[in-house]
């Protein structure tokens, strides 16, 4: 089965609300009921764990940079508002494109 992308936090409170409607009732009995709402729950943690996990890496990742975080420059996406961070030393000569972290929005950096 594909795995769906947790990153929606919709995404996520969709499957939530299916295994709560799993659970309230229907034409299933309870043990049905009972056996897919836990399956879809295991599914649902599952892909939880596997997000936390690419999250703890990436979070590893900014640890390892430790010390150089004070090199780091700061700028803002004028598409969504949120802080960029980046490292002076991964940017060429001249105009540069950035992707953002969070809008996915393509920034231009000189």
């Amino acid at each position: 089965m594909a795995r769906p992308d947790p990153d929606s936090q919709q995404e996520i409170d969709g499957r939530l609300e299916y295994v709560r409607g799993l659970l309230e009732g229907g034409e299933l009995t309870d043990d049905e009921r009972r056996d897919r709402a836990l399956s879809r729950l295991a599914d649902l943690v599952s892909d939880l764990a596997a997000e936390v996990r690419d999250l703890r890496a990436e979070l590893g990742d900014v640890r390892v940079r430790g010390n150089g975080a004070a090199q780091m420059e700061m700028l803002y996406c004028p598409a969504c508002g949120r802080q960029i961070e980046l490292d002076p030393a991964s940017l060429g000569p001249g105009p540069t494109d950035v992707v953002c972290v969070h809008c996915r929005a393509v920034l231009e950096v000189e």
